[in-house]
């Protein structure tokens, strides 16, 4: 189980952010845009270091 958390926890924050993202956008709530933009920010920051690591 700790396995497929990390190996899947950047999709999942990915999925959620946009999800939140979309749903702040269609509200026009521009308090709310900052978490996920945060959220998907450290997704791809997450991604990079692992594939640095990796090499």
């Amino acid at each position: 189980m700790k396995e497929f958390i990390y190996k899947y926890s950047p999709i999942f924050m990915w999925i959620l952010g946009i999800g939140l993202l979309f749903d702040a956008v269609q509200n026009k709530n521009v308090v709310n845009m900052v978490s996920p933009s945060i959220l998907i920010i450290l997704a791809i920051y997450i991604t990079i270091v692992r594939k640095n690591r990796k090499k």
